[in-house]
């Protein structure tokens, strides 16, 4: 087991390490909403304050694959789907690779991301089980789980037919903020937080 305490400790663990595939990560993250709530709430005038007692976290565990290149699994799947044309993919939308860490880990505004990929295995689309609760542990009721989505925008769903991968299966590549990692288990190896 591999244990880290920071973000920059973890980030220069995941450059350095050459495993890849699979991973498993236990991550806890702040869910964004928008304090005043969305234009389409259904209880409107209901402010954030009555609702929630500060930011809210959800702890939830992911399967997906790391330390591939985005580009190649995009063309293995069309591949896959008989698409002959190659697939060329653009720079990161955001931030920049560290060194050694391309298809790893990339920087953005001060704060470290580890890439992953979803959508090439079956669990990665799985129904995640999540845990809502405040900063200080305390879990959320269900009506406040209810309103959540209410503080958020409207999620726009992608049709897939139109992207630039042209695959019926879309591969997905994400970024996490490494300080939302607790633990990471990828090519057998357990990073976890100390």
């Amino acid at each position: 087991m591999i244990k880290f305490s920071t973000s920059k400790e973890l980030a220069e663990k995941l450059v350095a390490f050459n495993g890849n595939g699979t991973c498993t990560m236990e991550l806890t993250t702040k869910v964004p909403m928008n304090k005043k709530g969305h234009k389409d709430m259904n209880y409107k005038g209901v402010p954030f304050s009555d609702v929630f007692k500060g930011d809210v976290y959800r702890s939830y565990v992911e399967s997906a694959n790391f330390n591939l290149s985005y580009e190649n699994c995009v063309n293995l799947q069309r591949e896959r789907e008989d698409i002959g044309e190659v697939f060329v993919s653009n720079s990161l939308p955001y931030g920049e690779w560290l060194e050694g860490g391309v298809n790893k880990v990339f920087e953005h505004k001060g704060e470290y991301f580890m890439r992953y990929i979803v959508g090439l295995n079956a669990n990665s689309k799985a129904d995640k089980k999540c845990l809502f609760h405040y900063a200080n542990g305390e879990e959320l009721t269900e009506y406040e789980i209810g309103m959540i989505k209410e503080f958020q925008k409207p999620k726009v769903k992608k049709d897939n037919t139109e992207t630039r991968q042209k695959t019926k299966k879309a591969i997905e590549p994400r970024g996490v903020k490494i300080n939302g990692i607790n633990k990471l288990v990828v090519g057998g190896v357990t990073f976890a937080r100390a």
